[in-house]
């Protein structure tokens, strides 16, 4: 009935008929994968406004939810064998397929089926950039969204993943953590196993970015938590970040880094960012750049 009146809704009517047919399919495939699979097939031709590659990775993250084995059979069936020029798509319905899993058990299941599937491609590039892109959202797709990262991190801790898979999880955890997590992450990464510099990276990132968002939050968790090389690392962000905004705070948190090379860099990203507009301020930073020992370059 929706496809046989779509066009009589103009613009605004496709953008919601997209959406409805994607939860419609979502859901119906949970129960039914083959009809809607059929329905898909079916209508694609015939309304391809409505039909889309949003529309079937929908359909596709319903029958993960229940069977992400059969998810992946589908999805070849959906847009072609996955070395063909629909691999953009195909890519971005892995990660409604991974997505979809919500418990450790079954990000465990999916991730088995990734794997399997992933073991059918032929092009081995192409096979690592779908394993990446799959683990990055069983880690922080719909199970981190709707469970938190309690469950997240017991996955993530039990599921046996590779130093290599552990870094293309983790890879964009900037982007996707809840703010309030960010100090959880933050410790969790330092104990995680990956690669020291990997890990600082993403710690890094993570502790500039909550303290772009809330600066004071970030310095109260600064304040209260425990010395270890991932606090140090996060220290060496937030002054470097508030610097600007707050460069006395920002001098206090560097002089709590214990002498070496974090703390080095610390005082050096701090002079290079200070102004030198005028007279006053050129000598303030040769000063601070004396203090610091800093060379100049």
């Amino acid at each position: 009935l929706f496809t046989e009146s779509s066009d009589l809704l103009g613009d605004q009517g496709e953008m919601m008929g997209k959406h409805i047919v994607g939860s419609a399919l979502a859901t119906w495939a949970k129960d039914d994968p083959m009809g809607a699979l059929e329905w898909v097939r079916k209508n694609g031709e015939t309304h391809p406004e409505l039909v889309n590659d949003e529309t079937k990775a929908s359909l596709l993250s319903g029958v993960a939810s229940k069977d992400p084995a059969l998810a992946f059979e589908l999805l070849g069936k959906l847009y072609g064998k996955a070395d063909s020029d629909s691999e953009i798509q195909s890519a971005s319905a892995i990660s409604r397929i991974t997505g979809a899993a919500r418990t450790p058990e079954e990000r465990t299941a999916t991730l088995a089926a990734l794997r399997a599937y992933a073991a059918t491609l032929q092009d081995p590039k192409q096979r690592q950039r779908i394993i990446d892109r799959g683990l990055e959202s069983l880690a922080f797709g719909g199970g981190y969204r709707n469970t938190g990262f309690e469950s997240t991190t017991t996955w993530l801790d039990s599921a046996n993943l590779t130093p290599k898979e552990l870094d293309a999880a983790t890879q964009n955890i900037g982007h996707t953590v809840r703010l309030a997590d960010t100090g959880r992450w933050i410790e969790w990464l330092g104990g995680s196993g990956l690669p020291e510099e990997g890990a600082n990276q993403r710690i890094h990132r993570l502790a500039a970015e909550w303290t772009r968002e809330d600066y004071q939050a970030a310095g109260q968790w600064l304040a209260t938590a425990p010395d270890s090389t991932a606090k140090q690392t996060a220290v060496q962000a937030y002054a470097q970040t508030v610097f600007p905004y707050e460069p006395d705070i920002a001098v206090q948190w560097a002089n709590t880094l214990p002498a070496g090379k974090t703390r080095q860099q610390t005082f050096e990203a701090i002079h290079k960012s200070m102004p030198r507009n005028s007279d006053a301020e050129k000598a303030a930073a040769e000063a601070f750049a004396t203090e610091h020992g800093i060379e100049k370059p």
